[in-house]
């Protein structure tokens, strides 16, 4: 898969964009729905750890729908308040994720009753394989 690798960037022997770290790079406003990484169709993994200190999870990331690894951690060391995700949050951010193998929520409160996630996360990534929601 490995072509080239640049700031946190891997494209594959295609050229396409194939893995982003973003890891640690704060984001204080979020961004939107309509960001260009939404549109990196050939992205296999995301990493967002330690990403969206004071803002929203952005709404888009069902249309990365070859992600097999994403993972999104908060650190409370630094006193940084929870993000919280509901049940229809939830559903929406993995909807299209068929593929996904690996979902890192560390650090999340998920609002949503246990059944509700479960039900969720079942219907839309049967393929899952590691889930850390530590």
């Amino acid at each position: 898969m490995d072509c080239c690798c640049c700031g946190g960037v891997t494209w594959d022997t295609t050229g396409h964009v194939a893995s982003l770290d973003h890891s640690s790079q704060l984001i204080y406003g979020g961004f939107s729905s309509s960001s260009s990484i939404f549109s990196l169709q050939h992205l296999q993994s995301l990493n967002l750890a330690n990403t969206f200190y004071f803002s929203q999870i952005p709404s888009g990331f069902h249309e990365l729908g070859n992600v097999t690894y994403l993972i999104n951690y908060f650190n409370y060391r630094i006193g940084i308040p929870t993000l919280k995700l509901e049940s229809p949050n939830l559903r929406m951010l993995i909807q299209n994720l068929k593929d996904l193998r690996e979902l890192h929520l560390n650090g999340l409160d998920i609002l949503a009753q246990r059944k509700e996630w479960c039900q969720a996360l079942s219907s839309s990534v049967p393929d899952l394989q590691v889930l850390s929601m530590s």
